[in-house]
């Protein structure tokens, strides 16, 4: 078994909790051209150690929807994982990893949910996110940095 595969092994999942959850639609939605919708979607991924075993993971999740320029949706929302590390010797390359892929692949399920739901109770049709592959945007962001 590979190292990191062990100390992944090593985290285990506390809670996932709902941190913040706004939502705006505007009061008419009258888009006829369908090829002026312009949607536009933003992840970030902090983290905090709370002890020397423990650690949380925020994924925050800005949604918008455009028509000609005019916002006609917002979704912001922010979910956290916790999580305990019961080896506190594991290799930092691989919490590195655990904390900007794994972590957020198990909170985004919640996140999708949160706003299939909002969605789906606001008039617009439920807005069903795509999956996302955490692999890449961690790649991206590290080219960022």
């Amino acid at each position: 078994m590979e190292d990191s595969a062990k100390n992944n092994s090593q985290i285990k999942l506390e809670s996932i909790l709902l941190i913040k959850s706004n939502f705006f639609r505007d009061l008419i939605i009258d888009a006829q051209d369908k090829s002026k919708i312009v949607q536009d979607l933003n992840i970030d991924i902090t983290n905090s150690e709370l002890k020397s075993d423990r650690f949380s993971v925020y994924l925050h999740l800005d949604f918008n929807v455009l028509y000609d320029s005019k916002k006609l949706i917002e979704i912001n929302v922010i979910y956290s994982g916790t999580f305990n590390k019961s080896n506190t010797s594991a290799d930092d390359n691989a919490l590195e990893n655990f904390i900007n892929i794994n972590a957020p692949a198990i909170i985004f399920p919640f996140v999708r949910e949160e706003i299939a739901a909002i969605t789906s109770k606001a008039g617009i049709g439920t807005v069903l996110l795509q999956p996302v592959n955490f692999v890449e945007l961690s790649k991206k962001k590290k080219q960022k940095d």
